[in-house]
């Protein structure tokens, strides 16, 4: 035994104990297929893939299809406040049943109370 291993006790340290772990829970196809074709066709990358799939478990379950994802998606980035922020499925868990159940004027009271706030702007004399 040299000095240091005297110093410092036995040479080898105790093996750490390993947890056993269960085994991770596959992700159903048809969530998979929803997060990609969802972030394909609005031309994004998938940035937090736990919670996009879970919304997108909870919109399918809801019997929500891509389509009305994306169609919402783009109907939220015409409004001006949505403009430049992010619209993801987490944020669609929100909006999409009323889009769903209003159709073409969802958003379109919020849309023409900001143009109208626009008009009034542009018509005020400097």
């Amino acid at each position: 035994m040299t000095a240091t291993q005297i110093q410092f006790g036995s040479v080898s340290p105790a093996m750490p104990k390993v947890k056993a772990r269960r085994p991770k829970k596959e992700t159903d196809p048809e969530v998979k297929r929803f997060v990609s074709e969802f972030y394909q066709r609005a031309g994004l990358k998938c940035l937090v893939w736990g919670k996009e799939a879970k919304a997108a478990q909870t919109l399918r379950r809801a019997g929500y299809t891509v389509e009305q994802a994306v169609d919402c998606r783009q109907n939220l980035k015409a409004q001006p406040f949505w403009f430049d922020k992010p619209v993801e499925l987490t944020t669609l868990l929100r909006f999409l049943p009323d889009y769903v159940k209003r159709g073409e004027q969802f958003g379109t009271a919020a849309l023409s109370r900001a143009q109208a706030g626009v008009d009034a702007i542009m018509n005020m004399e400097l």
